[in-house]
């Protein structure tokens, strides 16, 4: 038996509603999730269920290369889902970029300073593969249908949200199965 879940990412970088959002199926990852930066949901991608979520505030030097290691560290095939809020691109190095492409991103060379990307891609795959949406003058939507085999529904979710002097904050979300 196969079930059909949806993915649904919407960016709106500062200029154009300054908000970020992931939805599993109807559900909202999580309303207080969202920063400035690139907010990263990862999801199974046999089951569909969300595993992980965090954000990447690449608006400050040296979290760019936190995100590509992050990426770096997953599976082939893992589904990944990215959304901008504020912005992403003034410190955006060439390793992160690289990193976006090794999810399908077909357009991460045309992120501009506040503008709106949203991405579900997978690990491993080859450009242009992904669900994506990139615009320097309104927000942008994509969904992604995922069928999984099994699906299974975390019981809970834990998280941990901790600010530096003037780092801004940094939210991590782990989700768990009872």
């Amino acid at each position: 038996m196969t079930n059909d879940l949806t993915v649904q990412v919407s960016s709106a970088g500062y200029d154009h509603g300054n908000s970020a959002s992931i939805r599993f199926n109807t559900q909202d990852l999580g309303e207080n999730f969202y920063n400035r930066g690139l907010n990263v949901a990862v999801f199974d991608e046999f089951t569909g269920q969300p595993i992980f979520g965090t954000t990447f505030d690449t608006f400050n030097s040296g979290n760019s290369e936190s995100f590509a290691q992050f990426i770096s560290t997953l599976p082939p095939g893992r589904i990944v889902a990215i959304a901008i809020k504020d912005d992403a691109n003034l410190n955006l190095s060439e390793r992160g970029k690289r990193a976006c492409k090794s999810l399908g991103s077909r357009l991460i060379d045309h992120l501009q300073f506040r503008s709106s990307w949203a991405i579900i891609g997978q690990t491993g795959a080859a450009s242009g593969t992904a669900a994506e949406q990139l615009s320097h003058e309104s927000a942008v939507t994509c969904s992604r249908e995922i069928t999984a085999t099994k699906v299974k529904v975390p019981s809970f979710v834990v998280a941990v949200t901790s600010a530096g002097n003037n780092w801004g904050s940094l939210t991590v979300r782990k989700y768990l199965d009872n």
